[in-house]
């Protein structure tokens, strides 16, 4: 394990790296990687080099994994298990598996040439919720300004002021305050509903609860 005269050192030949996410285990003694052959017979898997060692070596075999994050002394790494995106913590010794229930974070997976195919189903699942539910708010908050006269000022339509220009007239023509309303509040609940039916999709279990 000599030092280039740049003083780096070479722990892997013949690969291209895959991913943006490498770094070292909490006591400094393990590095992992993505890496795939250069030749592209395969595709990605992970590799740990030891820091007393000569060269990294791959602890996957499956050519379809991404390494994301480092759990204790475990590696918590992505891929695709029958067209679904998987996490598993992976130990570096022994190339031990066990699966990861839920994962807390973004989680990439990629294809056998290094491509992003997708994200963990958490990260749908709540990112889209949050998205819904956001979006939901969001219409909620600028309705409340146009009716009090601070959002969006004529001509830019709002629901919210139409409504504050049709409350003087809601008894000769309801209308003018009616429609608005109801669009708020039928915009506000399709977008709720569709973050519940996000999650309800991609976690069965709180849709049994």
């Amino acid at each position: 394990m000599t030092p280039a005269p740049d003083g780096t050192i070479e722990i892997a030949h013949d690969v291209i790296l895959v991913g943006s996410v490498s770094g070292y285990s909490p006591n400094g003694t393990l590095f992992a990687f993505t890496a795939r052959p250069a030749d592209g017979t395969t595709g990605p898997d992970v590799y740990v080099w030891r820091t007393t060692e000569r060269e990294a070596r791959p602890v996957t075999s499956d050519h379809g994994s991404l390494f994301s994050a480092w759990i204790g002394e475990r590696l918590l790494v992505s891929r695709v298990a029958d067209g679904r995106p998987m996490t598993v913590k992976v130990d570096p010794a022994t190339g031990e598996e066990q699966a990861v229930r839920a994962a807390p974070m973004w989680r990439p997976t990629v294809s056998a040439d290094g491509r992003i195919l997708g994200v963990h189903a958490d990260f749908i699942m709540d990112g889209g919720a949050y998205t819904s539910l956001g979006i939901a708010t969001t219409i909620l908050f600028e309705s409340s300004l146009s009716y009090i006269g601070l959002g969006v000022q004529p001509p830019t339509p709002s629901w919210g002021q139409m409504i504050s220009e049709g409350q003087p007239y809601y008894l000769s023509a309801p209308h003018l305050v009616i429609y608005p309303g109801l669009a708020i509040m039928i915009t506000v609940l399709a977008f709720n509903l569709v973050g519940d039916g996000l999650r309800d999709a991609f976690d069965p279990q709180q849709r049994r609860r």
